[in-house]
């Protein structure tokens, strides 16, 4: 788990990062929390309520949501303030900080994969609207597992991002 204490975050001055920081941290306490229920489960149930809880932690993490919109911003400043990329044409930068914006936070992106999973193997799998047959999801150990590492994976990379371009500016 990337770590980020209330002194780092009070350090930062840019309010975008810090604020995006903080959501993150939140959501990386959810993880943690799923993670340690990960460790006593023993039970089909206990498996897929380890994945609710991981459905609950990245949900809102995309693009069109006040929390994704707020991570998405810090994310571009971030991303143009690293120079992730060399600009050979202009406009490049530009082009490729989009693009990475939509892999990350977008409609077809790895959060919104990870929340489609969770939703998938959940508790309330059983409970959605669409027209697809109902079931009962009976996750194992190695289910729950991938789904918490997946979100742990993806929320310590935006932290880490993060928290390079807060400690060069």
């Amino acid at each position: 788990m990337e770590l980020v204490d209330n002194e780092l975050l009070n350090r930062i001055t840019d309010a975008d990062v810090r604020e995006a920081l903080r959501i993150l941290v939140d959501k990386q306490r959810m993880l943690q929390e799923a993670l340690s229920k990960l460790y006593r489960a023993r039970t089909t149930s206990e498996y897929r309520d380890v994945i609710g809880e991981v459905r609950r932690a990245i949900e809102g993490i995309v693009l069109g949501t006040s929390v994704g919109d707020k991570i998405t911003s810090a994310l571009e400043k971030a991303f143009k303030g690293l120079g992730i990329a060399y600009e050979i044409e202009v406009d490049a930068l530009e082009e490729l900080v989009n693009e990475l914006k939509e892999v990350l936070l977008g409609e077809k992106s790895f959060t919104n994969t990870i929340f489609r999973y969770a939703l998938g193997l959940g508790v309330h799998a059983a409970e959605i609207k669409k027209p697809k047959k109902l079931y009962e999801p009976r996750p194992y150990r190695h289910d729950a597992e991938f789904a918490v590492l997946q979100a742990m994976l993806f929320l310590n990379y935006l932290i880490r991002v993060l928290k390079y371009y807060a400690s060069r500016t």
